[in-house]
């Protein structure tokens, strides 16, 4: 009994085993990676159960040491020192240097205060300190003062320079505590060496506390600039004084007396001279 046709063709034979072969290597694959995604799905499930049993642990702030600064409503973990520059037109200056002088009252103190005129122009000038707590009803009453022509509001970051001063603080007492116990474990013999370490410790200690405080009243006071222009004044009729064109002529008449006594001598001198020389001219020619 003879095969069938298609087994006695040697090449579509060699095709159907290596597709029988093709699909089995697949099926297998497919069965492996199913049973590696269930195993990694069974090995996660306690991770998380686990992560929503624990808390997640907050960041650590690196600021925590920082001291917070407020402004109004407002908190920064940054220290800022504000400038403020105000322009103002006013009708009235008076009125407006008695308004600064009040919210300068109110709010802190001032520095600086010059009223001037130059020319057909009168000016004011006004320098004040506030503290920042008082800095946002501060800049809306002076809006509301006078005419606003121009404002401008910087500031310089003292950041870096507290974090330096803080350090420097600590330091200080650090070596302190040092020199304590330096001084438990020496005793009396080397008493100078040590209250000079005391006393230059002390000193750094005390400039680093300057230093500080300085900042800090940098930071916690506000200065303002204000620069306030008044109108200008009317055209006036300018009325020359009378008596000072008198003065002025008899002053003329004087000089002229005072040169006239210096000159009329001299004038009369050589005038005789000069008929003398004409005489003794016309005998010697006659």
């Amino acid at each position: 009994m003879k095969p069938p046709a298609l087994f006695q063709n040697k090449p579509v034979l060699l095709l159907f085993a290596f597709s029988v072969l093709l699909f089995g290597c697949s099926q297998k694959s497919e069965e492996s990676f199913t049973k590696a995604v269930e195993r990694s799905n069974a090995s996660e499930a306690p991770h998380k159960d686990l992560n929503n049993t624990t808390k997640a642990t907050p960041p650590v702030s690196t600021l925590d040491s920082l001291q917070v600064v407020k402004s109004g409503d407002m908190q920064t973990d940054r220290f800022l020192e504000y400038h403020i520059q105000f322009q103002l037109h006013s009708e009235d200056l008076l009125k407006t240097g008695n308004d600064l002088l009040a919210i300068a009252g109110r709010y802190g103190f001032m520095t600086y205060s010059q009223m001037q005129t130059q020319g057909k122009q009168t000016y004011y000038n006004a320098t004040l300190r506030v503290r920042k707590s008082d800095l946002d009803k501060t800049i809306k009453e002076i809006r509301q003062m006078a005419k606003i022509t121009s404002e401008q509001i910087s500031t310089t970051d003292h950041t870096e320079t507290m974090m330096q001063a803080k350090q420097q603080q600590k330091r200080a007492k650090e070596r302190a505590n040092r020199i304590g116990v330096l001084e438990q474990k020496v005793g009396s013999t080397r008493a100078d060496t040590i209250e000079t370490m005391r006393q230059q410790n002390e000193n750094r200690q005390d400039q680093a506390d300057l230093d500080h405080w300085r900042m800090l009243d940098r930071i916690q006071w506000v200065t303002i600039s204000v620069y306030v222009k008044g109108p200008a004044k009317a055209a006036e009729l300018s009325v020359p004084r009378y008596q000072d064109a008198l003065v002025y002529a008899l002053s003329v008449l004087l000089y002229t007396g005072y040169i006239l006594i210096i000159v009329l001598p001299l004038f009369a001198i050589l005038t005789a001279l000069w008929l003398i020389w004409r005489k003794w001219r016309k005998k010697h020619k006659g």
